[in-house]
C-alpha cells in the first residue's frame, strides 16, 4: 500500500492537481491504501483489489464525457451495455426535449430485405419503458416515420445499406 501511494504520490498527474484537489486525494487514497482492516467492500467482480476499482471508476468516466451521457458504468454483456446507451439517450431527450421520458421511443430502422432486429434489443427497450418501434428505410427517408421528434434514439444494423443516409 505504502509503495503504491508513493507511486501514486509523485507521479504527474498528482502533481498537476490543485492543492484542495491533491487534499481530497490523499484522504482517499490514505482510505484506500493503508487502512488497516477495511470495510471497503469492492463491488467490482473483475478487480479485486479497492484501488483497480477506483481506477476502474474513474476510467468509465472517460467515454461518459467523450459520448455526453450523464451516467457511466461497467458492462458485463453487451446488452448492459445497450441498456445503459438507451437511458442516456432518453435521459438526454427528456431533458433537452423538456417532456416526460416515458414519452421517448426507439425507432429501429430496417431496410428491404433485412430480417427482424435481434429480439434483445427491444426487450432492453422494454426494461427501459421505451416504446421499440420498426420503421422502413424508404419511409424514414421519405418523411413518413411518423413524429421524429419522439424519438430519442435511431437504430439500424450495420450492414443497413442506407445507414448514412440514417
Amino acid at each position: 500500500g505504502e509503495l503504491l501511494l508513493h507511486e501514486i504520490r509523485t507521479s504527474a498527474v498528482y502533481k498537476a492537481l490543485s492543492v484542495a484537489n491533491r487534499g481530497r486525494a490523499d484522504q482517499f487514497f490514505e482510505l484506500m491504501c493503508l487502512k488497516e482492516g477495511t470495510t471497503l467492500r469492492n463491488r467490482n467482480p473483475l478487480h479485486p483489489n479497492p484501488l483497480d476499482s477506483a481506477v476502474i471508476a474513474n476510467l468509465l468516466n472517460f467515454p461518459k464525457h467523450i459520448f455526453g451521457f450523464p451516467f457511466a458504468c461497467y458492462c458485463t454483456n453487451g446488452n448492459e451495455s445497450l441498456s445503459i446507451v438507451l437511458f442516456s439517450y432518453r435521459t438526454e431527450w427528456a431533458t433537452k426535449s423538456r417532456r416526460p421520458a416515458n414519452e421517448a421511443r426507439i425507432l429501429y430502422v430496417v431496410s428491404e430485405h433485412e430480417g427482424s432486429p435481434a429480439p434483445e434489443i427491444e426487450a432492453c427497450a422494454s426494461r427501459l419503458s421505451m416504446p421499440f418501434e420498426l420503421v422502413a428505410a424508404d419511409d424514414l427517408l421519405r418523411g413518413k416515420a411518423g413524429d421524429l421528434g419522439r424519438a430519442a434514439v435511431v437504430m439500424c444494423d450495420f450492414e443497413c445499406p442506407s445507414l448514412e443516409q440514417v
